[in-house]
């Protein structure tokens, strides 16, 4: 009897104990996700945005989990180094041109030593260059276009009523009839501030991809090179499917917890090689899934279909940003040098809705044909698999499900916390919005219809 209770006393004791390892390895795995957040974000904004820490602390980074986090600024070396009281160890470098970039247990003098090339910037002052090339006769003339400026500038000002800390709006831009309508930004913000935009990369890899078939260095209908797909279905899996989010790779893209999307982004030094490694669970073209992972693919793909890193990092800046004056866009890499596509470039709010216009002008820029002929129409039809709501990296709202207010033809770059670029061709439009909000707190089909409303001269009265 005795020897029976040993037995069961020990049988406890060992589940016990394994069950604490389990528990310590998770809440580990997600110390080194709530650092890794904190530190690469931190650095992108002190060292590239040119922020304040405390400010960014306080107005970007101040929600939980990522709070718990505690960061140390190394400017000699342009690094932050974070950890979860002790746990979780991070650290993000930032490099001139590139970014920052979370190590994720790369080697350190590695990645400071990748091959790159220094960015290739016209030389010109924007202030003396035409918009939208450049920054010179941007505005509209209040006088003689047909906007109701008195209602829009109150609906605008109303949006950075930032005494609701969970729904702040750093800044705002209204481009009709191709020049800016309005523009405003909170204190601490002005025009050559640079704003994170999330998501909205994954746009800006649509029209890298674009580019890229213009040139014949890919066929998005073809099928894949990934050598490690050549042995399984996945080899079935073609480029349009990625951009469309219908790959059938597994993926979790929960935000909230260890998944594979926090995974990839915070603890792994390669998104891309991540991203390959997932299983097949639909038929490709079957099934539409928010999938970041796949837009890391896309990028991987670009990487190998350029086939040379200096021109891969450069392939941006000299075939998109130059070109349409969106001098301060900048695209940053993972550890292995891949453009994280998914989730991570930094621009100023006038160069976010010069993307939203060469989109609006259907690839066209000052006369040069940025985007081959069709290719805005392709990255903007819906289907019914992606119950058209989504395009090729870009959000539609041909269903009208979540801004039914709106017009259908809209479609929009959507980034995480509430980056928007609107694209109206109804109204010859382009919307731009970025700040902070948290999930559904910040209306955005009244908000849209308002300025819409203001833009066709509807409504007269108060707002």
């Amino acid at each position: 009897m005795k020897r029976s209770r040993k037995k069961r006393t020990l049988s406890i004791t060992i589940i016990i104990i394994v069950i604490l390892i389990i528990a310590i390895a998770r809440l580990n795995k997600l110390a080194y996700i709530i650092s890794g957040y904190q530190s690469k974000e931190l650095a992108s904004w002190v060292f590239l945005a040119h922020r304040d820490k405390d400010s960014v602390l306080r107005n970007d980074l101040n929600f939980f989990p990522i709070n718990l986090a505690n960061a140390t600024i190394d400017r000699n070396d342009s690094a932050v180094i974070s950890s979860v009281y002790g746990l979780g160890k991070q650290k993000a470098i930032y490099r001139a041109g590139r970014g920052a970039t979370l190590l994720s247990g790369a080697n350190e003098v590695i990645v400071k030593h990748q091959a790159y090339k220094k960015p290739s910037y016209p030389n010109i002052n924007p202030d003396t260059v035409n918009w939208p090339q450049g920054n010179k006769d941007a505005f509209l003339d209040k006088d003689t276009s047909n906007i109701n400026y008195t209602r829009l500038e109150r609906i605008i000002n109303a949006s950075f009523d930032n005494a609701d800390t969970a729904r702040k709006t750093n800044a705002v831009l209204v481009l009709y009839n191709g020049k800016i309508a309005i523009e405003k930004y909170a204190n601490g913000f002005n025009k050559n501030t640079l704003h994170t935009g999330w998501s909205m990369t994954k746009s800006i890899i649509n029209t890298l991809i674009g580019i890229a078939v213009k040139h014949n260095l890919v066929d998005i209908y073809a099928p894949n090179k990934i050598q490690e797909w050549q042995q399984d279905d996945r080899k079935n899996i073609n480029i349009d499917q990625l951009l469309h989010m219908t790959s059938g790779l597994e993926w979790d893209e929960g935000y909230g917890s260890v998944s594979d999307v926090t995974h990839m982004l915070y603890t792994e030094p390669s998104c891309y090689a991540y991203a390959i490694n997932k299983p097949l669970q639909n038929k490709p073209g079957s099934n539409w899934y928010y999938s970041s992972g796949t837009t890391n693919i896309i990028s991987g793909i670009l990487r190998s279909a350029i086939n040379n890193d200096q021109e891969y990092l450069s392939f941006p800046r000299e075939q998109l940003f130059n070109k349409t004056g969106m001098h301060s866009m900048v695209m940053e890499t993972d550890a292995s040098g891949n453009f994280i596509a998914s989730s991570y470039a930094f621009a100023t709010a006038r160069d976010w809705a010069r993307l939203g216009l060469l989109y609006l002008h259907n690839g066209i820029w000052n006369g040069e044909e940025i985007l081959p002929k069709g290719w805005v129409e392709y990255s903007t039809k819906g289907s019914e698999v992606t119950n058209l709501e989504y395009g090729a990296q870009i959000w539609l709202n041909q269903s009208q499900k979540e801004m039914p207010n709106c017009p259908k033809s809209m479609f929009y770059f959507d980034g995480f916390h509430g980056q928007r670029v609107f694209i109206v061709p109804s109204h010859n439009a382009v919307i731009v919005r970025l700040g902070y909000s948290e999930e559904g707190l910040f209306d955005f089909n009244l908000w849209l219809k308002n300025i819409l409303d203001c833009l066709e001269k509807k409504h007269l009265g108060a707002i």
